[in-house]
């Protein structure tokens, strides 16, 4: 298999982690095209649970704004008038 651009940004080192190995060893027959849509969402949904759990636990131990706290917090860029950062 060629070491195409999309790979390069996928594995920027060349090397794969273990997670991605996993993955590799359990589909390592072909998928048809319309179910790689299907587990993009799988995968996409299992992601979006780690970060969930992730952001449950940093609000459970006081590490994440919550209420009014986060509602009075100033997220945005700085404007300077000058166009200077």
């Amino acid at each position: 298999m060629e070491y195409t651009k999309e790979m390069q940004k996928v594995f920027p080192n060349g090397q794969i982690n273990d997670a991605q190995m996993e993955v590799l060893k359990l589909f390592s027959l072909p998928i048809p095209s319309v179910e790689i849509k299907r587990l993009k969402q799988v995968l996409g949904r299992f992601l979006d649970d780690i970060v969930q759990q992730q952001l449950d636990k940093y609000i459970e131990e006081g590490k994440y704004p919550v209420g009014e706290e986060l509602e009075k917090m100033h997220l945005r860029t700085p404007y300077h008038a000058n166009g200077k950062n």
